[in-house]
């Protein structure tokens, strides 16, 4: 989603995560979910919304976390 709706390339919108992560005057939620989902962006194992599922639901303390897409439940720890 992020890719259609922003009209950048998976490696643009991680560097971009890893600019807002980085920045002293931002705080961010769930910091290392979002680091974590980035780099599998990076990677190019799964899109960023469904790595972030994943990482989320175990965070908090979810034995996996359903996914649609086939992809990135065989790739990606969390995802079902």
């Amino acid at each position: 989603m992020l890719k259609s709706l922003y009209k950048r390339s998976p490696q643009e919108i991680a560097n971009d995560l890893e600019m807002i992560l980085a920045a002293d005057t931002r705080e961010v939620q769930n910091e290392q979910e979002v680091y974590h989902a980035g780099i599998a962006l990076r990677n190019g194992i799964v899109t960023f919304e469904d790595a972030l599922s994943g990482a989320l639901g175990i965070w908090k303390g979810c034995s996996s976390t359903l996914a649609f897409d086939e992809k990135p439940a065989k790739n990606l720890h969390g995802l079902a």
